[in-house]
């Protein structure tokens, strides 16, 4: 009995995939010219179904290039297989202060188990543009 019961529960809590969630992001970063800069976030998530929705602000300062940016964005995770996943998202960001900081970055994420490789590509009309690989651990 003790055993249907748990199973049970656990059906129902494998079905409670909507959360909400908040996400403190820090990067330190040198240039060529062996300039730093740091940035910081600080953003909330929402989640619902396969769906979710990252929104937030931050500050990055260093290089000359101090500014306050809001961001944006909208992702959905495709599960391949119990343990396999496929996140392609697109972020939109942009400064408060009005110094023509837009930018958008397209990126997928593979999941697989707690671990993850992404990769990324960002297009900004100022001059911008790069491509980021990233690995990464959720615990």
């Amino acid at each position: 009995r003790d055993c249907l019961l748990s199973r049970g529960l656990g059906d129902v809590y494998k079905r409670q995939t909507d959360y909400f969630a908040t996400e403190v992001y820090g990067r330190i970063k040198r240039d060529n010219d062996h300039d730093y800069d740091v940035k910081l976030h600080l953003a909330g998530i929402s989640s619902e179904g396969n769906k979710s929705l990252k929104y937030g602000v931050g500050q990055k300062m260093g290089n000359g290039t101090d500014y306050t940016y809001w961001l944006i964005q909208p992702s959905m995770k495709f599960k391949l297989d119990d343990n396999i996943s496929l996140s392609p998202s697109i972020r939109f960001r942009d400064d408060i202060n009005g110094y023509d900081k837009f930018d958008y970055t397209f990126g997928t994420t593979l999941g697989y188990k707690s671990y993850s490789l992404g990769i990324k590509k960002k297009y900004a009309p100022h001059g911008t543009d790069y491509v980021g690989v990233s690995i990464g651990y959720s615990f």
